[in-house]
This record gives structure tokens, sequence and C-alpha cells, in this order.
């Protein structure tokens, strides 16, 4: 109705206001998968028709009308803080993340966080697990104070297409790499995972393990994914004979926004207008891209 303006003045905020929120909670609304992704384009269409001031109204609607329903949406659960720590623990695996807000919220794989004792952001500085997904493989974490640099912003409006380059910049390989992030190029192959999954999308940037959790980031810098696995070579090798080359895949900006939404999490858009070098791309992303590490 406010989209259109149908029996009711058009109002692009009210609008964004109630896709975002049938986005965010679709598990809850019990929406079919096509419905949760035309409500995920019909909020992006609306943030494109809106400057950031009415988009920061919209999402802070949406916020207080999530508060006020809680009780009849969901049962009131306090949020859970990690499982205790049992020391002696070492380091068993790392992967990557990157600040979404200026409220130290870090996102990152829910398979990175998974079963973990304890959670670290280098320099090894523990942080809670807000959130977990494991639908969509995502997780939210809480950084320490005063961390907070850079944060990524999600690409506004149209989407990321087929054919579109894109960097992906992660902490692959601890212990056998370089230490620092370490930066990919390639593009966007498919906009689907296995399965047709549109959770996900395909793309030729080469990842190696570590780099679950990390941004893919388009020629402008802003964030379109988070890497989140690659193709098992072997087990496809078993079945083709073939070892497949640089088919990797990302959660799309969709998914990632409708779970940062549905945790209310504050994070910024911005228009993908400038076209800046791959180095210059990676150089900004590495402000606000972390190593996670998982303690067990």
């Amino acid at each position: 109705m406010y989209a259109l303006g149908r029996g009711v003045p058009q109002d692009h905020i009210q609008a964004h206001k109630w896709f975002n929120l049938a986005a965010s909670l679709s598990s809850v609304l019990a929406l079919t998968q096509e419905e949760r992704d035309l409500a995920v384009k019909m909020r992006d269409l609306m943030t494109s028709k809106m400057n950031p001031a009415q988009l920061a109204e919209a999402q802070r609607l949406a916020r207080e009308w999530r508060s006020g329903q809680s009780e009849t949406l969901a049962p009131d659960v306090p949020e859970k803080p990690n499982p205790p720590v049992r020391y002696p623990v070492e380091r068993a695996t790392t992967g990557s993340g990157f600040f979404v807000s200026n409220d130290r919220h870090i996102l990152t794989n829910a398979h990175v966080v998974s079963g973990c004792a304890d959670v670290r952001v280098a320099p090894s500085l523990s942080v809670r697990v807000a959130a977990l997904d494991d639908a969509s493989d995502l997780a939210l974490l809480r950084g320490p104070e005063d961390q907070v640099g850079a944060i990524g912003k999600f690409r506004e409006g149209r989407g990321i297409r087929p054919g579109a380059d894109v960097v992906v910049i992660g902490y692959p390989l601890q212990g056998v790499v370089a230490s620092e992030a370490n930066v990919t190029r390639g593009n966007v192959s498919a906009l689907a995972g296995p399965g047709d999954d549109r959770r996900l999308f395909q793309m030729t940037a080469p990842v190696q393990p570590g780099n679950s959790g990390g941004p893919v980031l388009d020629t402008s810098g802003h964030v379109v994914g988070v890497t989140v696995a690659k193709l098992d070579a072997i087990k496809i090798a078993r079945v083709t004979g073939d070892i497949p080359q640089n088919v990797n895949f990302a959660v799309g900006a969709g998914t990632a926004r409708a779970f940062l939404d549905a945790e209310g999490v504050p994070y910024e858009t911005a228009r993908s207008s400038d076209t800046l070098a791959p180095d210059d791309v990676a150089a900004k992303a590495k402000k606000f891209t972390v190593l996670v590490e998982c303690w067990k």
C-alpha cells in the first residue's frame, strides 16, 4: 500500500519499514522463499528512493516495532553468553569477519564460531557471540570496547549481477601464509548456490580455509556478500573425474542484511557510483576486516 500509495498516501519510509520486517521475520511469519525474496527486493527498491536520513528513520521504526512486538512474536529469551572457558585451551580454527556497525558488531559465518569455548578477534581479544543462525550460516559478534575504526557499508540499490567484478578480503591459512589480510579478485558467476539456493551466489575469486566470514566487495568497496564456502574439490573429482577450479560461494547481501535487521543492528548502506582500483578497494576493506579465532 505505502509503496504505491494505494488507499494511503505514498510513503517510502513506511513501505521500507514493513518490507524490512517481512524480510527479517520471514521464519516467524512462515513466509516462503519466494515471498521472502520479494520482501528483500522491495525493501532494497525503497532504499534506492530514500536519502540517508529517511533510511535511518525507516530502520528506527522497524526496530521499535520489533521491540514492541517481541513478546507476541517470540518468547523473550535472554542472550546466552559464550560457554565457560575451560583451560587450557588452544586455537583450533580461524576465520574472518568484518565490522558492520559503530556499536562494535562484527559479522562472520556461524560455522566459524560454532562449538568454540572462546571466540577471539586478533590480537587475541575475547568477544561475545551475540547471535547465530545456522540456516544462513551467519553469526554476529560483539567486539571489544574502543576497537571499531571503519565499518563495512552494504551496497545500496540494485544487487550484484553475474559477471560483475568482486574483491574478497580475509585471513586464510593462518600459520602457513602471510598473517596479514589476504586479497583475491574474481567475478560473480551465478546468483545461486548449490541446489539453486538463492541465499548464496557463486564467484570465481579464489578462497582458502580461513576466508570464511570475510566480506565480498564490489568495485566501489561496498559489501555484496559474506564468503562462506568452496566446493570440496576431491569429492567433485570422484564424481566428475575433473577437479573444479574457482567454484566458491558467498552469502548474498540481502540475506546478510535480513539477519542484521532481525538482530536490530544499525548497519549502513551506500550507493556504488564510484569505480575504485582493486588495490584501493582492498585498502578500504582491510580497515574493517578482522581475523576471528576459535579456541577449544
